[in-house]
């Protein structure tokens, strides 16, 4: 019986029982984990604290010559970065993955100051080995099975704690001090990445540029002075077990517009070449570096953005967008790019990524503290619209502060961002920079794409003969699917026809990361019932007394479900943040990650979250129903009352689950 309910601490887990305090410990860890999402956090941490240890290292000794060793093993699955600066001590190493430790780490000095970050590498993933040396010790441990606990729901899977191990990094033989850490992979579905080679990335050189692109490796140059930067060893290894090698000085970020075979000018020498004229401008006076541009870029630092004159005055006239640049020393990085195919010859061609994978394209990239943080994010313009594709802007902050995950910085300087990212390209249209550039490609089509537009035409109509879509009320669309733009289009006359109803669409979109936004509207002449409304839906998903209101949900479009796999797979989709995918055919992917139900046979509709929808599918490994499928295949045969050849899919189905 308590006595006094005086003094009481509610962060004393002295009185706690072992099983609270282990739920304790297990719900901090994985709010940490899972605040992180991006395939390039794991390098970010790792790379972070060794910039910050040399960089410490650097203040403390003259002549010092930091250097990072990255190891990208893709034969093993391992990550290793090594670098010589300050170690640990025993009493650090020996709480280092604690969370919210920070050995003394201190905002806007440090890039990192949480104490977090070595705790989502130590429990993120299945595998990590640590190893430093200091003062003539060295220590080394291995720290196994960790992600498996955190995902666990029950006793069973115990807390891991450290092995002791051999200390052996030859990087630091000739090193008084330094710090060795490795990452495994592919241990658990949870990791991410999974897969090292997930990028298509083989050799030093690519991994080089995307490393300055996504992690802290790039050092964003504020004054674009010459910086005492690490020099930095990249190896590559195989899955053939063939290494690769190259050493790199001077790590900046990789500015776009240094890219390279394009041809790029900056706005301040275009404008004294354009004051250069006397009389009226034309642009064929213009010397010739300054003509057909394929890129223009242009900096400001903070007090050029401060002027109440400049070119972001109707933003510096404001007092808390002064307060909050002066307090950050904010300043922006912007490249415009003649055409969006830029984007395609800097992600496949430059950096070397794999076809049709991008890590940059345009949009408002964030940094604080000399690195690039979080995930891009569209610049949310309301005219000329197209141009936010074309444009890239880096807004840096000093002591950004952003959440556990990298992810989001405060609404205040989010929003801020914005603004200036948007004054960016008004600033560009608006000086009419745009005669400088080379013309978008619109060149006279070939004899090679006159035979492929008639092969075009023969494939149509052989699937028109073969295929033909028969529906009760015939739609525009004649010819079944027969790639994802036909999906979209059949949908859609579906929606238009009142075939499907129900479903308010806010946008589709080919730029971000999902292909579609949109609300509900079911009312109760959708509610499902067995025999008059077999794809109905579940009564508590309608009459919302206001539908513009809900929530909102996301919508995939794919031929085949083998195309959400393989983005789930890579980690560019998350299938918890997918409600309703919409697709021709099943595929056979998606049997070998999830059980697939019908929903529309018997009582299996009556939990439908989704007017129409016919499939939703349970995940294998967690058991967690992710989202519901609309198969456009199906719902023909339905409404061609087609049911022996439905019944027969579903019979189908069920072998293919079990």
């Amino acid at each position: 019986m308590v006595n006094s309910f005086s003094d009481i601490d509610p962060l004393d887990t002295s009185n706690l029982d072992q099983g609270d305090v282990d739920d304790l410990y297990k719900s901090q860890v994985r709010g940490i984990v899972k605040s992180y999402i991006d395939q390039f956090d794991v390098f970010s941490e790792i790379i972070q604290n060794s910039l910050d240890a040399v960089e410490s290292k650097v203040k403390q000794k003259s002549n010092f010559e930091p250097k990072l060793w990255i190891t990208i093993d893709l034969k093993d699955q391992m990550l290793t970065v090594v670098d010589n600066g300050t170690g640990l001590k025993e009493e650090e190493f020996t709480k280092f993955l604690t969370p919210s430790i920070t050995m003394n780490k201190k905002r806007g000095v440090s890039r990192g100051n949480k104490g977090v970050g070595a705790t989502y590498l130590a429990y993120g993933f299945s595998f990590l080995k640590a190893q430093t040396k200091n003062d003539n010790s060295k220590i080394a441990f291995e720290f196994k099975g960790a992600r498996s606990w955190v995902e666990s729901t029950t006793s069973a899977v115990a807390r891991p704690k450290t092995q002791e191990v051999t200390y052996k990094v030859d990087e630091l033989n000739s090193e008084k001090s330094g710090t060795s850490i490795t990452i495994g992979f592919n241990h658990h579905d949870k990791e991410v990445p999974r897969d090292l080679s997930w990028i298509g990335l083989k050799d030093p050189e690519s991994w080089y540029k995307a490393l300055r692109l996504k992690t802290p490796l790039g050092y964003v140059n504020i004054d674009r002075q010459k910086q005492d930067l690490p020099e930095v060893e990249i190896k590559i290894i195989s899955k053939q077990g063939v290494e690769k090698t190259k050493t790199f000085s001077d790590p900046e970020y990789f500015y776009l517009y240094e890219s390279p075979n394009l041809k790029t000018a900056d706005l301040i020498d275009i404008d004294n070449e354009r004051k250069r004229q006397k009389g009226t401008f034309t642009i064929k006076n213009v010397k010739a570096k300054y003509r057909d541009l394929e890129c223009v870029y242009r900096l400001w630092d903070s007090k050029e953005i401060l002027s109440k004159k400049g070119d972001f005055k109707d933003i510096a006239n404001d007092e808390e967008n002064r307060k909050l640049i002066k307090e950050h020393e904010i300043c922006v990085f912007f490249t415009f790019f003649w055409s969006t195919e830029a984007w395609t010859t800097i992600n496949e061609t430059n950096i070397g990524l794999r076809k049709n994978y991008k890590i940059v394209k345009g949009g408002l990239q964030l940094a604080t503290d000399w690195m690039p943080t979080g995930r891009q994010s569209p610049i949310p313009i309301t005219r000329n619209l197209h141009y936010q594709e074309q444009a890239h802007v880096l807004v840096h902050f000093r002591d950004g502060q952003p959440d556990l995950g990298r992810k989001t910085f405060s609404d205040e300087l989010e929003k801020l961002s914005q603004e200036i990212a948007k004054r960016c390209i008004y600033f560009y249209v608006g000086e009419k920079y745009k005669e400088h550039m080379r013309p978008a490609s619109g060149a006279r089509k070939s004899a090679i794409q006159g035979v492929n537009l008639f092969q075009s035409q023969q494939k149509a109509l052989k699937n028109f003969d073969d295929n033909p879509l028969k529906l009760p009320n015939q739609f525009a669309m004649i010819a079944e699917p027969s790639d994802e733009q036909d999906v979209v289009t059949l949908f859609h006359e579906m929606l238009r026809k009142d075939y499907i109803e129900g479903y308010l669409i806010l946008t589709t979109s080919q730029i971000d990361i999902y292909d579609c936004l949109f609300r509900t509207d079911f009312k109760t002449s959708h509610v499902f019932d067995k025999t008059k409304n077999p794809l109905g839906v579940a009564s508590g998903q309608t009459n919302f007394p206001d539908p513009h209101a809900t929530p909102l949900k996301v919508m995939e479009f794919k031929y085949s479900l083998n195309g959400i796999i393989e983005d789930i797979r890579n980690q560019e989709k998350d299938p918890q943040e997918i409600d309703l995918v919409v697709c021709w055919e099943l595929g056979d992917k998606i049997f070998e990650d999830y059980i697939v139900n019908s929903l529309y046979l018997e009582e299996e509709g009556s939990l439908r979250n989704f007017y129409m929808s016919t499939h939703n599918v349970i995940a294998k490994d967690s058991q967690i129903k992710d989202f519901e499928i609309i198969c456009l295949k199906d719902l023909v045969l339905y409404f061609r009352k087609k049911r022996k050849d439905l019944k027969k899919r579903h019979e189908n189905l069920v072998n293919r689950n079990s």
